[in-house]
C-alpha cells in the first residue's frame, strides 16, 4: 500500500515538472531566451562588457554573456516563471556571485526590465568594489 502512495507522489511531481517546462516553452513563444529578453541582455552586455560580450546559448531557457579574457560572466536562466540572473566576478582567484530572481518577467514591460537591469548593474558594481577592497585588504596584512 505504501508503494502505491509513493508512486502516486512521484507521478504527481513528474507531472507538475513537465507541465512547468511546457509552460516555460509557451512563455518564450518559440524564441531562445536571449532573443525573448534581448533588451535586458543588451543592457547587461553594455554594463558588464562595453557591448563586447558574446552571448552563449546553451538551451532555449538559458544563456550566458561572456567576454574572453574577462573576469566576469553573466548567466540567465528561465524556469517556472522566474528569470534568474547570476553575475559572477573573479578577482585574485576569489569569486563573487550575485544572484537576482525576477518573478514573472514575461508580463513586465520593457521599461520595467530595463529598470531592473540598471538596478542590478549598480548593485553588482557596488558589490564588486566591496569585493576588491576586501581582497586587497586581506593581501596587505
Amino acid at each position: 500500500m505504501i508503494w502505491i502512495i509513493v508512486l502516486a507522489i512521484i507521478v504527481f511531481i513528474a507531472y507538475k515538472f513537465i507541465r512547468s517546462l511546457n509552460e516555460d516553452n509557451k512563455d518564450l513563444m518559440g524564441l531562445t531566451l536571449d532573443k525573448r529578453f534581448s533588451s535586458l541582455a543588451t543592457y547587461i552586455n553594455h554594463a558588464a562588457f562595453s557591448n563586447q560580450g558574446t552571448i552563449i546559448s546553451k538551451r532555449n531557457n538559458d544563456f550566458a554573456i561572456y567576454k574572453p579574457g574577462s573576469s566576469q560572466i553573466v548567466e540567465f536562466l528561465y524556469s517556472a516563471k522566474v528569470l534568474t540572473i547570476t553575475w559572477k566576478f573573479k578577482y585574485m582567484q576569489q569569486e563573487m556571485i550575485h544572484r537576482k530572481d525576477i518573478q514573472n518577467p514575461i508580463i513586465k514591460s520593457e521599461d520595467d526590465l530595463l529598470n531592473i537591469a540598471e538596478k542590478l548593474a549598480y548593485e553588482v558594481s557596488d558589490k564588486m568594489k566591496a569585493h576588491i577592497n576586501k581582497i586587497d585588504l586581506q593581501n596587505i596584512f
